[in-house]
Order: C-alpha cells, then structure tokens, then sequence
C-alpha cells in the first residue's frame, strides 16, 4: 500500500509538475529542488513510527524523486555529445539500476538495529 501512494505521487509530479517546473525554473534548478525535498523527508523520519506521521514525508520524497528523475535524464541528453548520445543514455540507465539496489544496503545495515529496537519496544506498524 506505502508503495502504491508512492508510486502515484511520483507519476504525479513527472507527468504533471516536472514539465511546467522545468520550463519555468530549468531543469538543474529543479533537480536541486527534488533532492532538497528528499533531505526534508529524512527530517520527517524523527516523527515517529506511526503511519499517520510517516506518510506525509513520504510524499516528499514522491515529489523529489518526481523531480529528481526526469531533470537528470535531461540534463544527461542536452549535454552529452551528438554522436555518443545513444550511448551516454544507456550508461546512464544502466547505472541507475543498479545504484537503487546497492545504495540502501548501506542504510539497511546501520538502521536495523534502530529498528529492531524500535519493533521490540512496540514502535512501529
């Protein structure tokens, strides 16, 4: 369900918010933007545990991570090279999965024990 809400206020944002913020602001301005949003919503972690404060941060990262994605893929097509552009864009790409894997692993590993106590001391959902 947290992924379904997530999910639609990304859609949300790139299909309807980045476009009309890009052509106003720029697209670096609006990736500067998106990745303020999602710092924010490392803020909203300190609420607590509970649904009803964790969802609102969530929708901060919904809409920064709207705005993130599409600016980059942008600023990577406009500034790469015309004959390597192809090419530049599947690197890029190829990069991206990869890096949504291997990046949390990190924070899974330094949280867990936060959370485990978290779960034993009747915190959480």
């Amino acid at each position: 369900m947290i992924f379904s809400y997530l999910g639609v206020i990304v859609e949300l944002m790139q299909g309807l918010g980045t476009r009309a913020l890009a052509r106003r602001l720029g697209e670096a301005s609006v990736a500067r933007i998106g990745v303020f949003l999602m710092a924010l919503r490392l803020a909203g972690n300190s609420l607590g545990y509970d649904a009803v404060f964790l969802l609102p941060p969530l929708a901060l990262l919904g809409v920064g991570f709207g705005a993130v994605q599409p600016s980059i893929l942008s600023l990577n097509s406009r500034h790469s090279a015309v004959h390597p552009h192809g090419q530049v864009l599947r690197v890029s790409q190829s990069i991206r999965g990869p890096a949504r894997i291997m990046v949390p692993l990190p924070g899974v590993w330094v949280f867990d024990p936060v959370s485990a106590r978290g779960a034993r001391g009747g915190a959480g959902f």
